[in-house]
């Protein structure tokens, strides 16, 4: 007898039961599309950065930046030494003008500086560069 008085209560606790559950299903689907769709993002901004990267780091474009050094100052006062993927120069005589046109350029370039010697003799300046890239 009792099961017959609480029929329809146990129906529509049945029915709350079933409301409350697949609401915490679509609402856990709906956070870990969310999270999915952020991680995908982040993954094209991180391959994004790593394009751009590459771009910057090819290795035509830095040879030629490296051979716009040969044109800043006089070729009298340069020893030149490039072999495949290695650079080895010395600049000398070179006033503090040149010498941080030298320096900016080289900062700009996406190199590896292996060595590098800075001496002021007086008013000049003499400076030894081995880099790779």
């Amino acid at each position: 007898m009792m099961n017959i008085r609480y029929k329809g209560e146990l129906i529509v606790l049945a029915s709350i039961i079933l409301v409350l559950s697949s609401y915490i299903f679509k609402y856990k689907s709906f956070e870990s599309s969310q999270e999915l769709l952020h991680q995908k993002q982040q993954e094209i901004v991180q391959l994004q950065d790593v394009i751009s990267l590459q771009k910057i780091w090819s290795p035509n474009k830095i040879s030629q930046k490296l051979d716009t050094l040969k044109h800043i100052i006089p070729s009298q006062q340069i020893i030149w030494n490039k072999r495949g993927k290695k650079l080895t120069v010395k600049f000398k005589q070179i006033d503090s003008n040149q010498l941080n046109k030298i320096l900016n350029k080289i900062l700009n370039i996406a190199i590896q500086i292996e060595y590098i010697n800075i001496k002021k003799e007086q008013n000049k300046y003499t400076m030894e560069l081995k880099c790779k890239w």
